[in-house]
């Protein structure tokens, strides 16, 4: 069945030069998670001001429908479902898909959409689908090790757009302040993502060692939040621990947005940061083959801490010492009171 859709989604290869002139461009996201979405629209930006008045279209699920929906610069918002793109059969000048890995549906996609030219940067080989048998796309363009997703436009026949410092660009979200009035500052913590966590007694330890007066700590009411609030009652008890109620993306990003800062470790909160230029530690794994492919964006008030040793697993938080959590928990509030 594999091999049959390989032989009919075919296509005659375009003109790479239809790129320099193009007036809409259709992009599906690396992913459809938060951080993935948030790190693409550095490319939007990138694109929108070497073209000016291009057609940006994004290619959105329920998961990052809303978060697209405050970029300003995607001005289409396509559903990723195959009865949708007859809708958008023949309506694009270049498809540009940034995701990593072959699907059936995403090869369907791809021939069914009919854009005049058709990219695909670095995607995963599986057993039948790989670059030279899906002839789906005009150029694939394989990844350079150690480069940024920022910067891969740059490897595309977009590489005239990438220049300039990459910036992440979205609107502030359509929520009120979240946070209660008065005189404290209001830190959101979030130490976990959706596939690494920090460990829970080793961020309490580190609260407990610093002096948290005059502020009070966030957590979002997600799963493992229990987790960590017992843990911090335990191990710092006279620290003031709140929980936020956050049901959507849109209210995820209202407590990033408002926080007067955040402690985070490598999740979509940091690149929401950086997007809002919030005052944050970034909790990373020292993974010297792929630290520079997944860094928050280098602002003045983006701090990074790096784990204490180096890991082959970016998953694993274990390497962070309760001393260097403590250190960089104590270098954000030494920030928001100075």
């Amino acid at each position: 069945m594999k091999r049959f859709l390989l032989w009919l989604c075919r296509r005659k290869p375009g003109q790479a030069s239809v790129c320099n002139q193009a007036r809409s461009i259709l992009i599906r996201p690396l992913a459809a998670a938060l951080g993935d979405g948030i790190m693409t629209t550095a490319a939007l930006a990138q694109l929108k001001e070497a073209l000016p008045g291009v057609k940006i279209g994004v290619i959105v699920s329920d998961r990052n429908r809303e978060l697209f929906s405050l970029c300003p610069l995607a001005d289409v918002l396509v559903e990723d479902r195959l009865n949708s793109v007859w809708a958008q059969r023949g309506k694009w000048d270049v498809y540009l898909d940034y995701s990593t890995s072959f699907t059936t549906a995403g090869i369907l996609f791809a021939f069914l959409l009919k854009p005049r030219f058709s990219i695909a940067l670095d995607k995963d080989n599986k057993k039948v689908y790989t670059p030279s048998s899906v002839k789906v796309y005009d150029v694939y363009c394989p990844n350079t090790p150690m480069l940024h997703l920022n910067a891969r436009l740059a490897l595309t026949p977009f590489a005239f757009a990438a220049h300039g410092k990459p910036h992440y660009v979205l609107n502030p979200p359509p929520k009120n302040n979240p946070y209660p009035a008065g005189k404290k500052k209001n830190i959101l913590l979030c130490p976990w993502g959706s596939t690494r966590h920090l460990n829970a007694e080793t961020l309490a330890k580190a609260v407990a060692l610093c002096n948290t007066d005059g502020v009070r700590l966030w957590l979002l009411d997600q799963k493992p939040a229990q987790t960590y609030l017992k843990a911090l009652q335990k191990f710092a008890p006279k620290a003031e621990i709140a929980i936020g109620h956050s049901p959507s993306v849109l209210d995820f990003l209202a407590f990033i947005y408002y926080a007067d800062g955040l402690f985070a470790i490598d999740s979509a909160a940091v690149h929401a940061a950086c997007a809002y230029d919030c005052v944050q530690e970034a909790l990373y794994n020292d993974h010297k083959k792929k630290m520079r492919w997944y860094s928050p964006l280098d602002l003045p008030n983006t701090h990074l801490v790096l784990s204490d040793t180096e890991t082959e697993n970016i998953d694993d938080f274990s390497t962070f010492s309760v001393d260097t959590v403590a250190k960089a928990l104590a270098h954000l509030l030494q920030r928001l009171k100075a």
